[in-house]
């Protein structure tokens, strides 16, 4: 999450700097992405054949094994992210969406796959050429909304030989089944974060299976919540050789008590009203084993950057940033932390902070 255009909510969410280290409140987008809207234009319809039919109904998930206790060894909780592999991948082609790149026009090849028998909505784009080409995977913050903002990147990336591929939130999609990741009933909740991280799996075997893609060199950037995903990703994905976490803070999770009221507008305007602050500590309580800090050491030697604003982070909030390092060490070889001058949403300064890590170690 964060400050897009005039929205102005701060929210505390996953991936801030809140249970490891008592911090100010970090601004999360609601539009998830950078500040520059890919276009005007809005994505076309898609033909019919290729259609998924939407459902009119929330779907609740199941977690895929028992919630574990705070402190339950990692295997316990790695099992929530289990999936079934041989699933088809269903793909299907379900429109496509236009803008302009420095003034040339743009496609966006929109899609679905299968997840656990539904649909994800995600949008690929492709270098020109028989490949195979090395692809990143991009994922917004909380309330954001692929292609908004990230479309530009990614056709910056495919200038450079890149794939993109963006994966459009769960509670966010048009083509299938939504669900929300703050409902404050801590089963529901890790149960609905963790079959987003499936659903990044199976969007890893879905450009596995891509001959156009080079399976050995997929990379992933995640934007604030994006970010908190990605963290949790890496600690049961291997496949992915580099994890760029944006705006993601120190590897913490967990809400603020009390709450101040503009956190609960926030979160009430995105669906989520929140409970009392007894009952937010003991979800705090129930999901504190979520940390993105538990996850990422447990990663086989992927190379991780984390990028961090100084305007969520400024330089003399010394124990967030010490926070940030803490994370950063974590990872399975010390990870490259870096900060850029900006608001909390990417601009040009972090994309090309990005681009050339990917370029580096992709």
């Amino acid at each position: 999450m964060g400050t897009h255009g005039t929205c102005k909510a701060r929210i505390i969410v996953a991936g801030v700097l809140l249970l490891l280290v008592a911090v100010t409140v970090l601004t999360l987008t609601a539009c998830g992405g950078s500040g520059t809207p890919a276009s005007s234009s809005p994505p076309s319809s898609a033909p019919s054949e290729a259609a998924i039919t939407p459902s009119p109904v929330v779907w609740t998930p199941t977690p895929a094994a028992p919630v574990p206790k705070n402190g339950a060894p990692f295997e316990q909780v790695a099992r929530l992210f289990a999936y079934d592999a041989s699933e088809p991948i269903g793909l299907k082609d379900t429109g496509t969406y236009e803008y302009k790149y420095r003034g040339e026009p743009r496609t966006l090849r929109k899609i679905a796959y299968l997840s656990a028998g539904k649909p994800v909505e995600a949008w690929l784009t492709l270098p020109e050429g028989e490949g195979p080409f090395p692809a990143v995977m991009l994922l917004p913050g909380y309330g954001g909304s692929m292609p908004v903002g990230w479309a530009m990147y990614a056709a910056d990336l495919v200038a450079k030989g890149y794939a993109a591929l963006l994966i459009q939130p769960p509670n966010e999609r048009t083509d299938g089944p939504r669900f929300t990741f703050f409902s404050w009933d801590a089963k529901q909740d890790v149960a609905a974060n963790a079959q987003y991280v499936v659903d990044l799996r199976r969007g890893i075997d879905l450009l596995q299976s891509l001959p156009q893609i080079d399976g050995r060199r997929i990379g992933f950037i995640g934007h604030s919540y994006g970010g908190a995903v990605g963290g949790w990703l890496a600690g049961v994905e291997d496949r992915v050789k580099t994890y760029v976490l944006v705006s993601a803070g120190g590897g913490g999770w967990g809400e603020a008590v009390p709450m101040d009221q503009e956190t609960r507008n926030a979160h009430s305007l995105m669906g989520n009203p929140p409970p009392g602050d007894a009952a937010i500590a003991r979800w705090n309580r129930q999901t504190a084993f979520m940390a993105p800090m538990n996850f990422i050491g447990h990663n086989q030697g992927a190379a991780f950057l984390i990028l961090n604003s100084t305007g969520d982070v400024p330089p003399g909030d010394r124990s967030a940033r010490a926070a940030i390092s803490r994370y950063g060490a974590a990872a399975p070889r010390p990870a490259t932390v870096r900060y850029w001058g900006g608001t909390h949403n990417p601009d040009d300064r972090a994309y090309r902070i990005m681009t050339k890590f990917l370029r580096e170690n992709l």
